[in-house]
């Protein structure tokens, strides 16, 4: 629950458990000790204060401290010390109802500690509004209530100079505190009280016997008793004290044992009996009860015995007092003594306790050093290579990128991925693939100057970033890096690799740009046959050489069929896991052959897979199914493959015999597929994913339910990634106007479920990230 003050000027932090003390550093454990010595001697709430300020305000980072009680009746909660170079407390703070709207009593009355955040630090209302005696120099206050055997007792406030939020709260601890300080200020409530009730007693003994004194000489409240007839007299006094009706006049003998508890009337009789056997006085206490036999109030009974001349006892005179109030506060004394007792006993515990948590947070913080320094070193160090690790490079790319902006040197960066890892891992295993890896590191660092940085990009891929080289430097020096490799004395089979190069040369451009340059840069020296290095520079050429006529494509899928793909069902599982991850890489490449066709398309295909991918697993797919659906969406517009740029890139309406051209792309999808039986049910959305709900679609008409459902899931997804993408050549929609689109075309052009489930996707995952822009249009990475 937060407590909240309106109008205080103030920002309000969360006062749960978990909430962080206010520009707290960390209490040492030998201040905590020295605390618990100092609180120990502590006899007034005033010292229990300074303890405070001088003990545990300097740890935590406080500058000054108020420490408030419960008064005495429970109603109120009153200032009893504060310290911020002055003692001085305003007077409205001497007595604050519990309660009132006010962040004291409000913390007291629900136990739970809470912090506040000065948002006007300059404005010295501020401390005036919020109820706190400190300066406007303290820019945020922490209050701690103080409780003793769920009982609330006042609460800790100490006020700090700082208003961000610290490192390193130590809540448990101030919560030790805070009990230690109740059980110190009880004791010296107790001790005081103590002290108070004594001289109390002390002032009614005293004027007991002076009383007595006075009632001996003036017979106030006195009785006699003759001894031969057994008449009795009682003073009107009397009769006031044990409460008897004066008309009714003295009662007998037999009555008055009724008045007094039934053993206190065995000792007055004891006590009668000796003073006419043996002359002698007495004084004893006695209760007065009621009829129920419940205790009304105490009496001091003293009686002497009077004598004739002879020696012989005629007469038994004698006093009664009321001391129910003296009885009250020796009654109370004993129980503050008993209770200041068991308080020095729970204080003693605690301070034992305290003493082994110091020693355990002593041993705590000697771990915490040590694991801190390995942390530190595995931070920034790849644990199975020793080069940097990724984190380290993206910090480094950033710094590097920021110099680029302020003196315009060319950056480069160079990407590079071992050839055919995979299958090394496969034919020699893990451990020799690890030593592969750490070979190729300590090639990647010999080679490279002292002002490249190297680095685990990822797996096995490796980054080197270059500062102040061109593209041609860094050509040369990849072409450098390859051969090295190359060249290298392999234990088990040579080794190679593939690079990426890429250059910053413009004010505009980002580094994940550069990385993205460098990564198509990669993937083109791969398609060239690996073992080779790349400029990013080369791109747009490498576009043109998938246009026009593509039936080599065709001879690759013919190849992949006589291949026997679809003997992967009928072979060992760890086979089969190994050719369906090789066909996945084969198909990922496919689409990204498809998607260079169109600069605009690049890296779609993945983006509407992995969007498929989601939605499929969200409404319940999972297995072969997953794989054939991200398959099916990668390879979406495999039967484009033959058709024209012109068709492809129009920038004009198609005439009618382009766009029936157009639409025929499915059916040569589905022609391209259907001999590969590994690939059958991914061919459902290349060759139904134009269908519509309504049976508007082509290349058949089917509607609703006679459409795969891959196809209507990936369907919704099109229809949103192009909404969203612009694709191709439409405005961008925001993701609400592209939920309204999907809405509207639900029941006609959509499967109405499918898109109630891709609703639900972007309620729970983070889709938009995808369609964030990568540079601003018209920047150029080389």
């Amino acid at each position: 629950m937060t407590v909240s003050r309106p109008g205080a000027g103030c920002d309000i932090l969360d006062n749960s458990s978990s909430v962080p003390l206010p520009a707290c550093k960390t209490l040492h454990p030998g201040g905590l000790v020295r605390f618990l010595h100092c609180i120990a001697a502590a006899e007034s709430e005033q010292q229990v204060v300074s303890c405070l300020l001088e003990q545990i305000a300097p740890g935590i980072g406080a500058s000054a401290c108020l420490v408030a009680l419960i008064n005495d009746e429970g109603t109120g909660l009153q200032a009893i010390g504060a310290s911020e170079g002055t003692p001085e407390v305003p007077g409205r703070w001497r007595q604050v109802s519990l309660d009132a709207d006010h962040v004291m009593a409000t913390c007291v009355r629900e136990g739970s500690p809470a912090g506040y955040l000065h948002t006007l630090p300059q404005d010295s209302r501020v401390c005036a509004e919020f109820d706190t005696p400190f300066s406007p120099e303290c820019r945020s206050i922490w209050i701690q209530p103080m409780r003793l055997r769920d009982r609330a007792i006042g609460a800790l406030c100490f006020g700090f100079a700082k208003s961000d939020p610290g490192e390193g709260p130590v809540q448990e601890t101030l919560q030790d505190v805070a009990l230690i300080c109740a059980l110190a200020l009880e004791r010296v409530r107790l001790y005081r009280r103590e002290r108070e009730l004594g001289a109390r007693v002390e002032r009614e003994r005293l004027g007991t016997r002076r009383l007595q004194e006075v009632l001996d000489t003036a017979q106030i409240g006195n009785w006699e008793i003759d001894v031969a007839t057994g008449a009795i007299y009682w003073s009107e006094a009397l009769f006031r004290i044990l409460d008897v009706d004066p008309a009714q006049g003295v009662p007998d003998c037999e009555t008055q044992c009724t008045l007094f508890h039934p053993d206190d009337v065995e000792q007055l009789r004891l006590c009668l009996n000796r003073a006419v056997s043996e002359k002698a006085g007495y004084a004893i206490d006695l209760r007065r009860v009621g009829s129920d036999g419940c205790v009304l109030r105490w009496v001091h009974a003293v009686g002497k015995p009077v004598t004739d001349a002879q020696g012989q006892v005629v007469r038994l005179v004698g006093t009664l007092m009321d001391i129910t109030e003296r009885k009250r506060y020796e009654q109370e004394l004993e129980a503050a003594h008993r209770e200041m007792e068991q308080a020095n006993r729970l204080l003693e515990q605690q301070i034992l306790l305290v003493q082994e948590q110091a020693v355990a947070m002593e041993l705590q913080k000697h771990e915490l050093e040590a694991m801190n320094r390995r942390l530190e070193a595995l931070a920034t160090v790849d644990g199975l290579t020793g080069i940097y690790n990724h984190r380290t490079f993206q910090e480094r790319l950033t710094e590097e990128y920021h110099r680029f902006l302020r003196h315009g040197m060319p950056l480069s960066l160079i990407l590079m991925d071992v050839d055919h890892f995979k299958k090394y891992n496969d034919t020699f295993g893990h451990p020799e693939g690890d030593r592969v890896l750490r070979q190729v590191a300590h090639l990647l660092q010999a080679n490279s100057r002292s002002t490249d940085f190297v680095a685990r990009y990822g797996g096995e891929e490796f980054a080197v970033l270059m500062p102040t080289t061109d593209a041609e430097g860094a050509l040369r020096a990849a072409e450098r890096l390859r051969s090295a490799i190359e060249q290298a004395e392999w234990p088990l089979r040579p080794v190679t690799g593939s690079f990426g190069v890429a250059t910053l040369v413009n004010y505009d451009q980002t580094p994940d740009a550069l990385i993205a340059a460098a990564d198509r840069a990669l993937y083109l020296s791969k398609q060239r046959g690996r073992n080779c290095a790349t400029h990013a520079r080369d791109l747009d050429d490498s576009a043109e050489t998938y246009d026009g006529d593509l039936k080599w494509y065709e001879e690759m899928l013919h190849m992949l069929i006589s291949a026997q793909v679809d003997t992967t069902y009928e072979t060992g599982e760890q086979f089969r896991n190994s050719l369906i991850d090789a066909l996945d890489r084969t198909i990922q490449n496919w689409a990204n052959l498809i998607d260079l066709r169109d600069r605009k398309s690049r890296g779609r295909s993945k983006r509407l897979a992995d969007l498929t991918e989601r939605l499929a697993r969200h409404i319940g797919l999972g297995g072969q199914e997953l794989i054939n659906i991200r398959w099916g969406a990668m390879l979406h517009d495999i039967g484009k493959l033959g058709l024209t740029e012109t068709i492809l890139r129009r920038s004009r309406p198609l005439s009618p015999e382009e766009q029936e051209t157009l639409e025929q792309h499915p059916a040569r999808a589905h022609a391209l597929l259907a001999p590969m039986a590994c690939l059958n049910a991914a061919a459902d959305i290349p060759y139904c994913h134009h269908e519509r709900w309504d049976g508007k679609g082509y290349p058949r008409g089917l509607k609703e339910d006679e459409i795969p459902l891959s196809a209507r899931l990936f369907a919704v997804v099109e229809m949103y990634d192009t909404l969203r993408s612009g694709q191709p050549d439409r405005r961008c929609l925001s993701p609400a106007e592209a939920r309204a689109r999907l809405k509207k075309a639900a029941g006609k052009q959509l499967d109405p479920r499918a898109v109630h489930a891709f609703l639900q996707l972007l309620e729970t995952e983070d889709v938009e990230c995808l369609y964030e822009p990568e540079t601003q249009k018209g920047s150029r990475v080389l």
